[in-house]
């Protein structure tokens, strides 16, 4: 008796807010997306990329691609080596070791054959895997969707 009694008013209202979510003039369906799947460059969970240096040197690093980084983030190692600079500014970063603030510099990069010149925070990597973290900021310029199946080449 009392599952009935409630089921028969659990069916009532999810038919009256069906109603109101489809049928009220309030409603919009969300926007699609301006660009097809198959028309945006896809990257893995990691992916080799060059960075060019100030002074036209190169290397090519493996990066780990971070969805849940609004920044990205590059080596003091790699950044020296390659002469990156000068510092445009700092940025307080939350991140596993804690709060901190990064000074920040623009790099050229190449990931998945497009050059890209952003911003990069600069930090002490060298205890991690990965030299080279990109963040939002890459991915948005790039228009980059992530497949967490694709393998990086160097994986």
């Amino acid at each position: 008796m009392f599952l009935s009694k409630n089921r028969s008013q659990i069916d009532a209202a999810h038919s009256f807010f069906k109603l109101k979510i489809h049928h009220s003039k309030a409603y919009k369906r969300p926007s699609t997306s301006v660009y097809k799947m198959d028309e945006r460059p896809i990257l893995g969970l990691t992916e080799p990329v060059t960075v060019i240096g100030n002074n036209e040197e190169r290397e090519e690093v493996l990066a780990r691609i971070d969805s849940g980084a609004t920044a990205s983030s590059i080596d003091l190692n790699v950044a020296a080596k390659l002469e990156l600079g000068p510092i445009t500014r700092s940025k307080v970063v939350k991140s596993a070791s804690g709060i901190g603030k990064r000074p920040i510099v623009k790099a050229k990069i190449i990931i998945n054959g497009l050059e890209i010149e952003e911003e990069f925070t600069l930090a002490d990597r060298s205890h991690m895997t990965y030299p080279l973290l990109i963040g939002q900021n890459i991915l948005l310029e790039g228009k980059f969707l992530i497949d967490p199946m694709k393998k990086g080449e160097e994986e």
